[in-house]
């Protein structure tokens, strides 16, 4: 399921610095991934929305959301998996996620939520390994 009318690069373009350098220390991936997001509002009431990440990198996610999670508001991310999924001992994989909102963009039917991972889901020195010769393109 992939959210036509919502494409990432019109939602949040490349972050900029003054000097025209990118911001972000890691890539996008354009992938639409399912996610359940957690949060406490102002009124202490506990939130769990069904949304959708439009973008994932290792710092941060892009969530398509239907209730709006105020910039600065601490979200608890799980990704759906299979019931047996868990019990597959993979070293370094997650389900659960810690985010910050950095910004909100409202649309017409959802809310475009740009969150940054408490921890990184890889390290720097992981990314620019991979960005050389010495791992295969495919990884």
């Amino acid at each position: 399921m992939r959210f036509a009318k919502y494409e990432t690069e019109s939602a949040f373009p490349m972050e900029l610095t003054q000097n025209g350098i990118e911001r972000r220390r890691w890539d996008r991936l354009p992938i639409c991934v399912p996610m359940f997001v957690r949060w406490t509002d102002k009124q202490k009431r506990k939130i769990v929305e069904f949304a959708s990440a439009l973008n994932i990198g290792a710092g941060g996610v892009l969530l398509a959301m239907y209730r709006r999670a105020p910039i600065g508001t601490n979200l608890s991310i799980q990704i759906p998996s299979a019931t047996n999924a868990n019990e597959v001992p993979l070293s370094g994989s997650v389900s659960y996620l810690i985010a910050e909102v950095l910004r909100v963009e409202d649309r017409d039917k959802a809310h475009l939520v740009a969150a940054r991972f408490a921890v990184p889901l890889v390290t720097t020195s992981v990314r620019s390994s991979a960005a050389g010769t010495d791992l295969p393109a495919s990884v």
